[in-house]
Formats: structure tokens, C-alpha cells, sequence
């Protein structure tokens, strides 16, 4: 799966969407209930979604969203009716989509209030049969006859009614769509759509996140790039200012600890997608875990807190790289190499599509309080008991780091109202010992100085209190920064 995609705000969003599909339609062709005849039509969307030749790829809209609902698909509006096609159908039209396959035996009708990917080739919905909520598959494009009796194609039902006219990722189509008529197929079980879209918003989510940090890596790079050439008071360049150089180190720490959590979990996804997992009889010391089942709990507690912490930091990341360039970062320069001001309106959306904060943070407090929360949180603790063992010669910062995750542990006890209420506060929380554990495994692994550097610090950002005079300043302290910005390369 080709999870590091890119965050271009035109297309980012629709290969999101292509992956997330991609990974929905391999599952459900694995599954020993599926029609073996309409295999060969979703293998070919397969290939097409995970293709990476522009003349056959493929992307995938995934609408979701309804008036009556936003994030609660529970109230979906959408029916689909299970009607078969007749010989006067097939008399009457084509009755094949775009690729030539045969249109499905379910009719959807209804509207969606924000669809992105309108201009895609497919797309991933819900709709609301007999048994409940339920997910499907459907071309966006079907074969037609013209007006001169010429082979043509047409949209597959779908009626644009408007497009949305939003704060950012304008070259990105949100659309207000009615379905009438639109022609899809049974995505597993009827009742249980919801469920089925879970496999692809794992994917999604993760994605987003990349989106999040692909969005902040370009304010600190235009921010770098700055600091090496601006000239302040007396002639002096920025990368000479304490202040400055500590307040730019202390957002390199924090993206840092992001994107080192990112990655993480994208290494999770990858070991919970394994075709033969390796199983042994005990686990070796490893941010991995060796068994699919762990990596599979371990990913059902970070996924969404990691989408929403990674979206609420880059916002807030952005936002100080406009202010690190002043009033031109404020400035819409569509004719320069750096654009922070566009950059932070894109972002902003991030926080929003496909769950807010506060719904992920209510999705990770049902994961631990439902049916398998204790063997999620069981999970969780070997992992970080594991992997903090391994840690040499910071005992101190690993102490912390256990004090922190064993008093979180002892407040997951409380009742679920407790948690529901404080559900913000748990999420950050449970990130922010992830992300100290694969922080501190980082620096111990080699002993690199600002490794460690940067573990200490972020550790003091996230568990003490921000007190300004933490560093002790002067000639040292100065380098110490521009290493953590800048790299070897000054």
C-alpha cells in the first residue's frame, strides 16, 4: 500500500480516499461470502486505485456526510432498494459502467451534503437499506447512447447541485450531491456499513495526518530558509538570536515528536496488513510488535488519536511559521516558492474531515471502555513496559515516562461518563506516552546527543510545566538550537 502520498491540497485528499478504497475493496474480495462473479470488476478497480501510471489510476470520492448527521452516520438518509436489472433495462441502455462491467443490483437515492472527490472514477458510500446502514460500491461514470446513437458516458445517477465554497483546498471539488437512480454494489454485509468503512478510514485517518505534517514540514522549511537569510537589529542574522533560534528549536522538537509517532503507526498498519505474520513464542524488544494481534490493538487505540493530534499540532505548528516570517508570512505570495499564509488555510480543514477532535477523541474512549478495551490497554502497557526497558542510560526521563502511563492507567478506571468528559484530555495523554516511549527508544538506540536533547526537551513540553527559563541559554545552548533546526548543515 502506498501510505506516504503526498499533501498537495488537490490531489492529497483524493489519494487518501483511493487508498482507504483500495484496501476496503481487497478485503472484501477475501471474503469467503462474496459473489465470485463480480470479483474480476472489483480487482480491476483494485488495480486501477493502487496503480501509479496517471493514464489508468484511478480515484475514489467516499460520500458519507448528510445534512441530518455530519460525523453520526447513524442517521443517514440515503435508501438503497435492492432491484435487479431486467431485459427491458438492458433494451433500454447499456447497463454497464465505464469499464464495461455490469451496473449493480442496487438503486441508491438521496443526498449527500459534502462529497469530496466528485471528479473521481468511483466512489465509496452509505445508504440505508432494509437491515440498517450499509456500504457500497459505485462507478461515477456509466456507458450511454448519444444523440447520433454514438457509445457515450454519462455520470452513474449523481446530480451536482452545488459546490461548496470553503476557507481552504479550493482546488480540492466538496460538492453537494443528489443520488437518483445511481446503480452500486453491496460492500459486505447489509446493517453493517459501518463497519466496513472502518478498514478505510485506518487508512484514511493515518493519511490525513501525513497531510498534517506534509502541510507543517513546509512552514518550518520556509521558516528555516528565513531564519538563514533575514538580517534583524545591528546587521545580526536570525540564526544568531537566542530567542528566536529556542522558539524555532521548540516547534522542530514537537514536529519531530509528531512525525516520529506518524511513523509509527504507519509501521503498524503495514504489520496488521501482513499476508503471513511472523509468530514466535515470546517478543523480542522492538517498537514493532512480533504478533499481528498486538500491532492490530496497539493501531485501534493510536489511529485516531494520532489523525487528531497530528492535525491540532500542524494547525497550531503553521500558525507560528506565519509569525516566524512576520508580515510576509502573512502575505498570500502565490508568486514566490513559499506560501505559509495558503498552506495554514488548506490545514485548517484538517481538523474537521473525516472527525473532528472531539468525535476521535469519543472513538478512542469506545475502543478502551468496549468489549476489547482491556486487551487494548493490556497491549499498550507491554508495549511501552518493553520498549522502555530497552532504553540505556536514561533512567531518569524513563521513570517519568512509567510514572506518567501508570497514573494514566490507574484514571482509565474511572467510569465512562468520567471519560466521555475528559475524553480530549485521555486521548492527548495516551499520544503523548506513545510518543515519549518512541522518543526515548530513539535516543537510547544510538546515544546521538540531539536525540537526546530533543527527547528531554519534548518530555518537559508535554509532561512539566512550560516554564521559560528551562534553558540555561548562552554560546552552548545557541549551537544546541540551531542543530535540533538546522542539522549538521549550517
Amino acid at each position: 500500500m502506498n501510505l506516504w502520498c503526498g499533501s498537495s491540497a488537490a490531489t492529497g485528499y483524493n489519494s487518501t480516499f483511493a487508498d482507504g478504497a483500495s484496501q476496503l475493496l481487497l478485503n472484501y474480495m477475501k471474503s469467503p461470502n462474496i459473489d465470485k462473479s463480480i470479483i474480476p470488476m472489483l480487482n480491476s478497480a483494485y488495480e486501477r486505485l493502487v496503480s501509479t501510471d496517471p493514464e489508468t489510476a484511478w480515484t475514489s470520492g467516499l460520500f458519507m456526510t448528510e445534512r441530518s448527521g455530519g460525523s453520526d452516520v447513524s442517521g443517514t438518509e440515503t435508501v438503497a432498494v435492492y432491484k435487479s436489472l431486467t431485459s427491458q433495462d438492458r433494451e433500454a441502455s447499456p447497463c454497464k459502467d465505464a469499464s464495461g462491467y455490469e451496473l449493480g443490483p442496487w438503486e441508491i437515492n438521496g443526498f449527500k451534503f459534502f462529497s469530496s472527490g466528485t471528479e473521481s472514477s468511483m466512489a465509496i458510500l452509505l445508504a440505508r437499506t432494509q437491515n440498517g446502514v450499509s456500504a457500497f460500491y459505485a462507478p461515477m461514470r456509466i456507458e450511454a447512447i448519444g444523440p447520433y446513437g454514438e457509445k457515450t458516458t454519462k455520470l452513474n445517477g449523481v446530480h451536482i447541485q452545488r459546490l461548496k465554497q470553503k476557507l481552504g483546498t479550493r482546488a480540492n471539488t466538496t460538492a453537494e450531491l443528489e443520488l437518483k437512480g445511481m446503480r452500486a454494489w453491496l460492500l459486505g454485509e447489509e446493517g453493517k456499513g459501518t463497519r466496513e468503512v472502518a478498514t478505510m478510514l485506518n487508512v484514511t485517518r493515518l493519511h490525513i495526518g501525513i497531510n498534517a505534517l506534509g502541510y507543517w514540514a513546509r512552514g518550518l522549511a520556509a521558516a528555516r530558509a528565513f531564519t538563514r537569510v533575514r538580517k534583524v537589529a545591528r546587521g545580526m542574522n536570525l540564526r544568531d538570536v537566542p530567542l528566536h533560534m529556542a522558539v524555532l528549536a521548540r516547534e522542530h522538537i514537537l514536529y519531530r515528536g509528531a512525525m516520529m509517532l506518524l511513523s509509527f503507526a504507519g509501521a503498524l498498519l503495514g504489520k496488521t496488513e501482513e499476508e503471513s505474520p511472523t509468530q514466535t513464542s515470546h517478543e523480542p524488544i522492538n517498537l514493532i510488535p512480533a504478533h499481528k494481534r498486538n500491532a492490530e490493538l496497539l493501531l485501534r487505540l493510536l489511529v485516531s488519536a494520532v489523525k487528531a493530534t497530528s492535525a491540532r499540532a500542524a494547525i497550531n505548528g503553521l500558525a507560528h511559521c506565519m509569525e516566524f516570517l512576520g508580515g510576509v508570512g502573512y502575505l498570500e505570495n502565490e508568486q514566490m516558492d513559499f506560501n505559509i499564509a495558503r498552506v495554514y488555510r488548506d490545514a485548517s480543514v484538517l481538523g474537521i474531515v473525516d472527525g473532528t477532535t472531539n468525535v476521535l477523541a469519543t472513538d478512542l474512549v469506545n475502543v478502551v471502555t468496549g468489549k476489547a478495551g482491556t486487551d487494548v490497554l493490556n497491549a499498550f502497557q507491554r508495549w511501552v513496559e518493553s520498549s522502555l526497558a530497552a532504553v540505556p542510560k536514561l533512567d531518569d526521563e524513563v521513570e517519568e515516562v512509567r510514572t506518567r502511563w501508570r497514573d494514566l492507567r490507574e484514571e482509565m478506571g474511572q467510569s465512562r461518563d468520567f471519560l466521555m468528559t475528559n475524553a480530549v484530555e485521555v486521548m492527548e495523554n495516551i499520544t503523548a506516552v506513545a510518543t515519549a516511549v518512541i522518543l526515548l527508544t530513539d535516543a537510547g538506540r544510538d546515544g546521538d546527543v540531539v536525540a537526546v536533547e530533543v527527547a528531554r526537551r519534548w518530555l518537559r513540553l508535554s509532561f512539566g510545566a512550560k516554564a521559560l527559563l528551562r534553558q540555561p541559554g548562552g554560546a552552548e545552548q545557541l549551537e544546541m538550537n540551531r542543530r535540533i533546526v538546522f542539522g549538521d548543515a549550517m
